[in-house]
Parts: C-alpha cells; structure tokens; sequence
C-alpha cells in the first residue's frame, strides 16, 4: 500500500476539522433573559476566539510540516490544542506530524489514548492499523480495522482498507465484499466507488465496474480522477469485446528493474502467489494498477520479443524472465 494510500483518511480528517473550526456554534437559550443573552454572548465570543486562534495555528502548523519543518509544526499544533483540548482529530494530526518527525512512540501514545477511549474514535484506530500495515504487519492492522466494521454504526474507511489488504492477497472476491459495504455504510464514498470499479475492471466485470464510476461520477463530477477512471473502464470495455470478437492474445507482466527481482517474482507465481496482486505490488510498468494486464493485441502490434513469448505460452502458463526495454519481465498468457 502506498504511503498516499495509508494516510488518505487522516488528510480527510483534516478537512473535516477545517470545516469544523470554520463552522459557526449554536447555543441555546431564551432571548428574555437579557442576563442570559450576554451570557451567552460571551460564551459564543471565547469559543469563537478558541476556535480562530486553532485555526491559525492549524494552518501554520500545516504549512510548517509541508517544508519539512515538523519540530515547529508539532510546537504550532500544540498550541492549537490548547485552545481546543477536546478536539480529537488534532491529536491524530499530531501522531502523523510525530510520525513524520521520528516519534513514533509519542505518536502511538496519542493514538491509543483515543482508541481506548469506551467509545473509540475512529480516526485513531485507522491510523493505529496504518502503522501496522506500513510495518508489514497486514494480521495486526486487520486488528484495528475490524473493530470499527462491527456494531450498528460501521466506520466505512475500515472496509476500505480491508477491501485493500484483500485485494493485495489476491482475495478479490473477498474485496469486492469490502468495497460494496463500504459503499452502503456511505453512500458519498467516493473512494469506494472508486476502489469498487478499479477491481471490477481488473475482473473483467466491465458492466459493473462502469455502473460503480458512474456513481462515483454522479457524487463527485468535477473529479478528475472519477472522469478519468470511467473514460478508462470504457476504453477497456471495448477493447474487451473486440479483442474477444477477433481472437487477439491477451497477457499480463510484471515488470522489475533487476534480473533476481524478476526471478524471485516469478518463484512466488510458481509457489501459489497471486499474479495480478503481485503485479499491483511489485510492477514498474504503468500496467501495475491493472493487475499487469495489456489488454487484447494482434500480431504485429507488440515488441517482437514480448509476442514471440506469449505465442510460445499456453494459456495461464508463465513465462521464464524476459529483458524488456523497460525492465526484466514475467509474462502470464490469458487467453
């Protein structure tokens, strides 16, 4: 999992809590209480103050952190703190600034403090299991994300990243399951419409995976990523069929820079690995988001090289390492 990946629901977090900061407070109260009135007043006013002053701060500690300056950045948000001492998300922003900065204790500290809580707090608990998975420890990160799936009221970024960790075991099946219940525990879930069209393609379920874009597209329609993943899963779609209609081959690789990377790639293929999910992992090429997948060709419209290998494959057999332009390459014939 990529680090933009393992981070995308912190930075969301972020965005509510600007939103937060910026959103105006509501106290009750009867307006015939002139004494009660000025009360309020200067309760809404301090809060208010509170509320700019974090802000500020915020803001500050986020321009801090994006020049690498993370020991003032985490000086910046504590201030921030402590003018919002209750508000949770910024102690989760404080873990990624830790984290970011080597302190990684300080930022586990303030993460379960939040986690353990009777009522936990989702945010906390996903990044605790981000830090897992960004260790390797795919069963320990599991963990976290299946308390926040459980219950009436389901966190829908956990069944993301489940759906994720599936996905790159090779559990496809398992991660559409993820990614359909994180589009029905939300709705407006962009990212697992997304998530839920990409696997779908990479499934040669076209119909499917352009019914999940068109969602996303409806939701969020000056997404460019959205636009851009449909347009793809249409293309895909009708290379499909006219590949299928001709008869064209079909294969899959996977890319590495070195000869002994190819061939420790190609042992764990041979050894039961998944081709596609090592692929999306490993690959150099483009192709890695696709599963390795080239899509239909003719003869004549490949490298000679990569043709000449397909053509001696039989279908789902792999190929022993071959150079490539690009790199050294394990080829898997589809069709």
């Amino acid at each position: 999992m990529t680090t933009t990946k393992a981070r995308r629901y912190v930075w969301w977090g972020i965005v509510c809590l600007l939103a937060y900061l910026s959103a105006d407070l509501l106290i009750g109260g009867s307006p015939a209480n002139a004494q009660g009135s000025i009360m309020q007043r200067a309760v809404i006013q301090g809060q208010s103050v509170a509320r700019d002053s974090a802000q500020a701060c915020y803001l500050r500690a986020a321009q801090l952190a994006a020049a690498g300056r993370y020991a003032q950045a985490i000086a910046e948000l504590r201030r921030a703190m402590e003018y919002l001492p209750n508000e949770p998300q910024l102690r989760v922003d404080m873990a990624v600034l830790l984290t970011a900065s080597g302190d990684k204790e300080g930022a586990i500290r303030e993460l379960q403090s939040l986690a353990n809580q009777a009522t936990p707090y989702p945010p906390a608990v996903i990044q605790l299991g981000d830090m897992r998975l960004a260790e390797g420890d795919s069963a320990g990160a599991t963990s976290y994300y299946r308390r926040l799936i459980s219950g009436a009221n389901p966190y829908p970024p956990a069944f993301l990243r489940m759906g994720d960790i599936a996905q790159e075991q090779g559990k496809r099946a398992e991660a559409v399951r993820y990614y359909r219940q994180a589009c029905q525990a939300d709705s407006s879930f962009v990212e697992a419409w997304l998530s839920l069209g990409s696997i779908l393609v990479i499934m040669d379920r076209h119909h499917e995976a352009l019914a999940a874009f068109d969602r996303a597209v409806a939701i969020a329609p000056d997404e460019e990523m959205a636009t851009e993943l449909r347009r793809l899963a249409i293309q895909r779609k009708q290379d499909y069929e006219e590949g299928t209609a001709a008869g064209h081959m079909r294969a899959r690789m996977i890319v590495a820079r070195t000869l002994q990377e190819a061939q420790n790639l190609r042992q764990q293929v041979l050894a039961g690995a998944d081709f596609i999910a090592l692929a999306k992992r490993y690959s150099i090429d483009p192709t890695s988001e696709v599963g390795g997948d080239l899509g239909f060709f003719a003869e004549g419209e490949l490298i000679p090289v990569f043709e000449q290998t397909v053509k001696a494959l039989r279908p789902g057999q792999i190929s022993e390492v071959v150079q490539l332009p690009s790199g050294y390459a394990i080829i898997l014939r589809v069709n």
